[in-house]
């Protein structure tokens, strides 16, 4: 008798939930889910912005090593500008065909005195980006159009931001410019055809930017590291080019190893 009512005590003991048991542990999954879901976005732009300032700062020390050691910046960087055209390569963020970028992005000219100071300072060439590509990022960089920034009558086309614009990027930029009576900013990105990229150079695969949402994509988006210098004509005629800094391209602006750490912190509140 002890032992029959010892077997029923453990069948009960080992029986499954009840319903109600059942619904409460559904009620607490639902719970946790929407909490998961609700911080989702938030943990894809912290990693979107801890990368990009990664990739930034990385570059930025990267150009500063190189014109410390060598007295010259790499060449070969894309030109972010459609191959056999002059204008502005489609697949930039926020890019539609014939406008600027966000309105703080033109396609422009060098002269050939701005062409041989950027030349001075080891930036001979840059490789323009193939629309056909299977990719707007990793296989875009054309390696067969190039622009020569070398000769007397060079006259390269580049991709050129607006003043006000990397003034905003860059604020000290604006105390400079009033010493010059033309002033530049022009951007590159730094893609596989870059001399600084590859085994036994600076670093070993050029970077891709890690968008934060859908229509950052590198697949369809050019998504690289970009970098800007400045060329600027004095009085006397004298044209001096330099660089200014590294950022990521995004539809509106640039995004600094600074203002991602500040967006960061934002995100995190």
């Amino acid at each position: 008798m002890k032992t029959l009512q010892y077997l029923n005590n453990r069948r009960a003991r080992q029986r499954g939930l009840t319903l109600i048991e059942l619904v409460v542990v559904l009620a607490i999954l639902v719970a946790l889910a929407g909490l998961i879901v609700a911080n989702f976005p938030g943990v894809i732009s912290r990693a979107h912005t801890a990368t990009c300032a990664t990739h930034v700062a990385d570059i930025n020390k990267i150009m500063q090593y190189s014109y410390t050691t060598t007295l010259a910046y790499p060449s070969g960087f894309d030109s972010l500008l459609d191959a056999g055209k002059d204008t502005l390569f489609d697949k930039l963020p926020g890019h539609a065909v014939g406008t600027p970028v966000g309105n703080w992005l033109t396609a422009g000219t060098l002269n050939a005195a701005e062409a041989f100071a950027f030349a001075q300072i080891g930036i001979t060439n840059t490789f323009n980006l193939d629309p056909t590509a299977p990719d707007a990022t990793w296989s875009a960089t054309d390696l067969n159009s190039q622009n020569s920034f070398l000769g007397t009558n060079a006259q390269p086309n580049v991709a050129l931001i607006q003043t006000q614009y990397a003034i905003n990027i860059w604020p000290n930029l604006a105390q400079t410019l009033t010493n010059y009576v033309s002033t530049k900013f022009v951007i590159f990105g730094v893609g596989s055809g870059c001399t600084a990229v590859g085994p036994g150079h600076l670093m070993q695969d050029a970077p891709t930017h890690f968008g934060d949402n859908a229509n950052m994509n590198p697949q369809n988006n050019y998504q690289r590291i970009a970098v800007v210098f400045r060329v600027d004509t004095d009085a006397s005629a004298n044209v001096v080019a330099s660089f200014v800094g590294a950022g990521a391209i995004h539809d509106d602006s640039i995004g600094t190893s600074e203002g991602d750490i500040h967006d960061y912190y934002q995100i995190a509140q």
